[in-house]
């Protein structure tokens, strides 16, 4: 995910260079809808990591990380929703 960052933030600076291959004709609010986006799977990563190593060290789950784990899912879901609802 950090190198899909990266690359896209490249992309994003350098749309306006004259010899750019690739371009980025979104505004402000798609440059932020696309940072929290992001910012949601990387959380959900790093919860479900958290969920595990949990497990691994204490032998049960943490129901408060499972909980936390499910609902960025659940926002993901709803967001993913949305977008085909509206395309």
């Amino acid at each position: 995910m950090s190198i899909l960052g990266v690359y896209l933030g490249s992309i994003i600076s350098d749309s306006n260079d004259p010899g750019a291959t690739t371009r980025f004709t979104g505004g402000p609010q798609e440059v932020m809808f696309i940072v929290v986006i992001f910012g949601l799977v990387i959380s959900f990563g790093l919860a479900s990591i958290a969920g595990g190593l949990w497990q691994i060290i204490y032998g049960k789950p943490n129901r408060k990380i499972i909980v936390i784990v499910f609902v960025i899912a659940g926002v993901l879901f709803v967001i993913g929703r949305a977008i085909k609802a509206t395309s």
